[in-house]
């Protein structure tokens, strides 16, 4: 099998947002400009993206947090609320599509990746959804986060290692880091 590229990402409800994470996905015009000729996703897991932006945004207007002593209010805007995964196949779509034997790999290897990612992230991934419009065999998954605080980052290997150096430096204390060495050294 090929080598493939994965790329992880943490989204909150403000600034390049979910809406449009959900807009390019579904391929909205203004949202994939990078697009040449943009078609529908086809979803290969789950439920699909306008569904997925549903639950999502029930889950977020629902989702509370309690500051220390303090009283249960809604969560930041800033606070991500959603993980995507991209996941690349190095086949391109032209040779998928002209190939039955290199069209097989690749869905071989989209079965395998949805097995990855449901094993990783269980009932907390909701879709995965296949672009056909760019070069790439390539998929896309979207995972929400099940706890009630909807903390995305939470999920993101690369964020959870970087929490987790981060308190090691400081005797195990959790939380954001309070001195630029201590992200200094959470990025190493």
């Amino acid at each position: 099998m090929h080598d493939t590229f994965t790329s992880i990402a943490v989204t909150s409800i403000k600034g390049r947002n979910t809406s449009f994470i959900f807009e390019e996905a579904r391929r909205d015009f203004a949202a994939c400009l990078h697009v040449e000729a943009p078609r529908p996703p086809v979803v290969v897991y789950g439920v699909d993206i306008d569904r997925v932006e549903a639950m999502h945004d029930a889950a977020a207007a629902d989702a509370r947090t309690v500051p220390k002593g303090g009283k249960e209010r809604r969560v930041r805007q800033d606070q991500h609320t959603l993980m995507t995964v991209v996941a690349s196949h190095p086949l391109t779509m032209e040779e998928v599509a002209a190939d039955p034997a290199k069209r097989a790999e690749a869905e071989r290897w989209e079965a395998m990746t949805v097995d990855w990612l449901r094993g990783l992230y269980g009932e907390g991934l909701v879709s995965v959804v296949r672009h056909e419009d760019e070069s790439r065999w390539h998929v896309h998954a979207y995972i929400l986060p099940r706890d009630r605080e909807m903390k995305a980052a939470c999920l993101h290997p690369g964020l959870v290692a970087k929490a987790e150096i981060i308190a090691a430096g400081r005797g195990g204390t959790r939380g954001p880091p309070r001195r630029s060495g201590e992200n200094r050294r959470g990025r190493a």
